[in-house]
């Protein structure tokens, strides 16, 4: 945090023992660019080759990632299949300086209307991809449809914003989008500035509120929104029922930054839970995702995870939208502990897939094609 603040504290980098520490948690908690590029010149000399690494590393990643990105598009492209990227590499590009500073992305996050769901899956896994579950079951337990390739980034085809079953319908998305040129010359729709805020803010309550990254990456968007654009991302996550994200949000802010994230003039209604959102919710809702040890993360046990639906209670509007989770909750256990899955993470590259021979080649990702 101090490294990390408007006008930094680099009196850490004076003790080994701080400076190791400092190296590890900013590794586990995705900021390790950042921290990096903010004590490079006033670090030692081993510290620094310890930076130029990490930046080295940060910029080999980005590079491939938006490659990746863009032969993904391309192939959904050919076929006539319209998307919205999310995050990513080119949200890197227009708010962060170096863009590669952004924490790279381990997966490539994209916005498909649902009547085009089934038709992208196929592009996809004609490229190469297969994915983690049935489209069925994707649109039944969650907001997107998984398909992974082996040894590289994962594709998410999102049909709502983020937030489960809770999210928004993508659809709405499409008419207000704005483009992005990417170094190759392919031209990428993303979201208009303020659905683009909004899905940050509900990227960052789906890891309860705990991701520290996602909480920089959004403070650094919000400070660069116009008042008028702040007050649009509000209505619009209170139209959709998002008061209580938007409450935990500002507590979030508070208690890392000690500053306020809602304008002053904002009118978010009071939720049912609302007397429980403290900054003790934050402690359990970190611990919750945090377990295993300091920055580390690990698969769930299963009390673990029915201990995360029990917190996730706390980020819905009413008594209404808690019962539709639990139902869903009780729904998708059993379903996974039927399949034997429960408790496990599927991380990028998570599941092997199967080689096909006709599909095309991806552009090569090795650090030695980076040169």
């Amino acid at each position: 945090m101090p490294l990390l603040r408007d006008e930094p504290d680099f009196s850490a980098l004076a003790s080994p023992e701080e400076w190791a520490r400092i190296q590890r948690i900013s590794v586990a908690r995705g900021v390790a660019p950042l921290v990096a590029y903010a004590v490079r010149s006033h670090a030692s000399q081993e510290q620094r080759a310890w930076c130029d690494e990490v930046l080295t590393r940060s910029w080999a990643r980005h590079d491939a990632s938006l490659r990746q990105l863009e032969w993904v598009l391309n192939h959904l492209n050919s076929a006539g299949v319209e998307v919205l990227v999310l995050k990513g590499p080119i949200l890197g590009r227009r708010h962060f300086s170096p863009p590669f500073l952004r924490r790279p992305s381990k997966d490539i996050d994209l916005a498909v209307r649902d009547c085009d769901l089934k038709r992208a899956a196929e592009v996809l896994i004609a490229a190469g991809y297969e994915p983690a579950d049935s489209i069925a079951e994707a649109r039944r337990t969650s907001h997107h449809l998984v398909l992974y390739i082996e040894g590289r980034p994962r594709v998410e085809l999102h049909t709502r914003l983020h937030h489960n079953t809770r999210g928004i319908p993508v659809e709405e998305f499409f008419n207000r989008a704005a483009r992005h040129e990417l170094p190759g010359g392919t031209v990428a729709r993303i979201l208009c500035p303020a659905d683009e805020i909004l899905g940050l803010v509900l990227h960052f309550a789906s890891d309860r509120f705990s991701s520290f990254f996602h909480l920089v990456e959004l403070r650094r968007v919000w400070r660069e929104a116009s008042p008028d654009l702040r007050s649009d991302v509000v209505k619009k996550a209170v139209a959709h029922k998002f008061s209580a994200t938007l409450k935990l949000t500002e507590l979030a802010f508070n208690v890392y930054w000690s500053e306020s994230f809602l304008p002053n003039e904002a009118n978010v209604p009071e939720t049912w839970l609302q007397a429980r959102i403290k900054p003790a919710l934050l402690d359990q809702m970190e611990a919750n995702i945090y377990h295993a040890s300091e920055g580390g993360v690990t698969a769930r046990p299963f009390n673990l995870r029915l201990e995360g639906r029990w917190l996730d209670l706390h980020n819905t509007d009413t008594p209404t939208e808690a019962l539709n989770g639990l139902a869903l909750l009780f729904s998708v256990s059993w379903r996974e502990l039927v399949r034997g899955r429960w408790g496990t993470v599927h991380r990028s590259g998570g599941i092997a897939a199967k080689p096909r021979a006709e599909a095309q080649k991806p552009p090569s990702l090795t650090p030695s094609s980076l040169a």
